[in-house]
């Protein structure tokens, strides 16, 4: 029955930030938006508790019921046990998610904690913590290269038959020999 009290609340891991130079003053500027505003949302959770137990320090989401200020308008209070929340961040510098991150809860009954793979924001780019300076190649001079000579192929020009003409036959116009008269 103890793990069914309501949850005060949930800090999700922002992994290891000295990986990447962060600190986690840096996740406030990080964060760009999130809904609903009904909870308090606390950036900068060390992960300590009040009986000083250690837990996942993080971005600490308060669930219990809002603050007075920000109150369910009549009729509007949640019907259910779930709660839903929202988190946008700074896309050009948080990038994809922590191949393996921590999610602590608590209850009245305690703490807990929960590994939470590929779900949390991951705050260090990998391409920025992991990326050595660049190094200029040695330069490399080629040896010099001379070509081979070249042969050309001697070319053979297909052969020409000519065609045979035969000429024409000519017959000769007959001659008729003109008549002579004797004298």
């Amino acid at each position: 029955d103890d793990y069914c009290k309501p949850i005060e609340y949930i800090s999700l891991g922002t992994g290891d930030l000295d990986e990447c130079g962060l600190q986690s003053t840096d996740i406030q500027s990080l964060l760009t938006d999130y809904a609903p505003k009904c909870y308090d949302i606390d950036p900068l959770y060390d992960g300590t508790c009040n009986n000083g137990a250690i837990g996942v320090p993080g971005i600490k989401v308060k669930m219990g019921p809002p603050p007075s200020s920000q109150q369910y308008p009549a009729g509007s209070e949640p019907t259910d046990d779930y709660m839903v929340f929202s988190m946008c961040f700074d896309a050009s510098k948080v990038s994809g998610f922590q191949e393996s991150g921590q999610i602590g809860y608590k209850t009245k009954a305690g703490r807990a904690t929960c590994d939470a793979y590929t779900v949390l924001p991951n705050f260090c780019d990998p391409t920025e913590a992991t990326t050595p300076s660049p190094v200029a190649p040695a330069s490399v001079t080629p040896a010099p290269t001379t070509p081979a000579p070249v042969t050309p192929s001697p070319i053979t020009p297909a052969p020409v038959t000519p065609n045979p003409t035969t000429p024409a036959p000519v017959t000769p116009a007959p001659v008729t020999p003109a008549p002579v008269t004797p004298a």
